[in-house]
């Protein structure tokens, strides 16, 4: 007999539960040794959801507030690498720092008995992006517009709290599909993001990312800010637009050349089936420019011209709403100018709103 760890009655050896209360009684010999622990918190670790190259996330239960929360542990053989182990205490910090919609929730984290450090995370339902595009692509341009305006949204928070994520790509973004036919988007994994204050760190040295979508600045080992996420999401939107990635090398060093070195292929011209607006082909053009000056210089920046190039006929109720244009600069005294204004404030002269590009360069 063995008792159960939550209420204390005496249960079978061969039970996975207490008959009294539905605890897990803890692992049978050979079985992840984590099922059924409990975390501070009184986060009991239920089951296995998913395992990947840093790590495993479980489905765990937290009996106080009848709620179910995903558990990120990393994997014991990780755990003793200082460079592994720091990189995940700034996943923590970083992303318990944002509090946006879009953005997944983190509760607490910590280490484990054992010294594994773990992350408490809302649990998430939805489909990666990568899924998304694969079983239901060629998406509608309205709806690529949203889902991308929420992610620039959870972006957008980051890199005010200097933040920059570094691995923005599909599979690092959830779709939940509502019942009111709307998108419901998340951004996760800041495993690979970087708090700007330590980028002087010679942890941040090492290339980390995926090459399709690393940003050129990134590509080449320079410190990066949220120019280089804008960059990012102007590869996932080209993507969704055309059903290719800007570039298409065999290999990591030729995909990294092409990034530094190549011109993306226009998409009007790549799917000239979409019939992608003007506008919408310029955004995409500017996002991807090789100079991270030329971009747009915030992810409100690029929200607000997405949503310019196509009007989303029902914002989404769980993305920010769209971000106020940027002040315009008086062409005759300089000072700057709310959007919407038909004369300067300073010297009374008429204004002049500047219209995005829409010819080919």
């Amino acid at each position: 007999m063995i008792p159960c760890p939550r209420c204390g009655t005496s249960c079978e050896e061969t039970h996975r539960f207490c008959h009294a209360c539905g605890t897990v009684l803890g692992p049978r010999p050979g079985e992840d040794p984590l099922l059924g622990v409990t975390l501070p918190g009184g986060y009991l670790i239920r089951e296995l959801i998913a395992e990947g190259g840093m790590g495993r996330i479980y489905r765990a239960e937290q009996a106080a507030l009848e709620r179910e929360v995903a558990v990120k542990v990393i994997h014991p053989h990780l755990a003793g690498d200082p460079d592994v182990a720091r990189r995940f205490l700034v996943e923590a910090r970083a992303a318990s720092r944002l509090t946006h919609p879009n953005a997944v929730t983190i509760y607490a984290f910590g280490n484990m008995p054992a010294g594994q450090p773990y992350l408490v995370m809302q649990l998430l339902g939805g489909k990666q992006l990568s899924r998304v595009h694969e079983e239901e692509g060629p998406l509608p341009l309205e709806r690529i517009v949203d889902i991308l305006t929420q992610v620039l949204g959870a972006l957008e928070q980051a890199h005010a709290l200097s933040i920059v994520h570094q691995d923005v790509k599909p599979d690092n973004i959830l779709v939940e599909r509502l019942r009111s036919r709307g998108d419901l988007v998340k951004v996760i994994d800041f495993g690979l993001a970087h708090l700007l204050a330590d980028t002087s760190d010679p942890f941040n040295a090492p290339l980390a990312g995926t090459p399709s979508y690393m940003s050129p600045e990134h590509a080449r080992g320079e410190r990066v800010d949220g120019r280089s996420d804008v960059y990012s999401v102007g590869v996932i939107l080209y993507q969704l637009l055309t059903g290719h990635l800007p570039f298409e090398a065999a290999t990591f060093t030729q995909t990294l050349l092409e990034v530094l070195n190549a011109t993306p292929v226009d998409p009007r011209d790549r799917a000239p089936e979409r019939s992608i607006p003007d506008a919408l082909a310029v955004t995409t053009m500017r996002a991807l420019a090789k100079n991270p000056n030329e971009r747009q210089q915030t992810a409100a920046d690029l929200a607000y011209a997405l949503t310019r190039a196509v009007p989303l006929r029902r914002p989404s109720a769980h993305s920010v709403p769209p971000p106020a244009p940027p002040p315009l600069t008086c062409t005759v005294c300089g000072a700057s100018n709310p959007q919407r204004r038909a004369f300067c404030g300073e010297c009374g002269a008429p204004a002049v709103i500047p219209e995005e590009p829409l010819l080919r360069e």
